[in-house]
């Protein structure tokens, strides 16, 4: 009876080296699985982010049209010609200023996408690596066990 438990001991021993193996590269591939859903997450904030960018550039676009509106509206009402130079001057500087707002809040938008996009590319390769670092691991551990194995055998 002991010899029969002792021929088994080393396959036991590899059974346990190829279950630990596994369950490393089963480790890695739901860490890389977590990474993706975060890189997920992180490209749709981009695209949220894309479209409140359009939307606020297109009501800033709509507010400048309505400042420009009531400036003519006010001047019509003071009886001042459209063609009146400091209307004109007044009518520029707002637009330029409005324009420069625009610019600031686009370029903003533009850095904070930028970034969602650079988190979810960073979350795609900390996946990758927590995979291939598992594999490497699970081949560790299978070589390490069978160099058991033919040492007991």
């Amino acid at each position: 009876m002991f010899n029969f438990l002792a021929g088994i001991n080393p396959i036991l021993g590899l059974a346990g080296t190829l279950f630990s193996a596994k369950q490393t590269i089963d480790a890695g591939r739901e860490q890389q699985a977590q990474y993706d859903r975060e890189s997920k997450e992180y490209k749709q904030a981009q695209q949220s982010n894309t479209l409140e960018a359009a939307d606020n550039h297109l009501r800033r676009l709509a507010d400048l049209q309505s400042v420009i509106d009531t400036n003519i509206a006010i001047s019509a009402i003071l009886g001042r010609d459209a063609s009146d130079r400091s209307l004109k001057a007044l009518k520029e500087k707002t637009k330029r200023m409005a324009e420069e707002d625009m610019n600031i809040s686009d370029f903003q938008y533009f850095v904070q996408g930028q970034r969602y996009g650079d988190l979810a590319r960073e979350s795609t390769r900390k996946g990758i690596a927590a995979r291939q670092a598992s594999n490497m691991q699970a081949m560790s551990t299978v070589f390490n066990g069978l160099t058991n194995f033919s040492k007991v055998r």
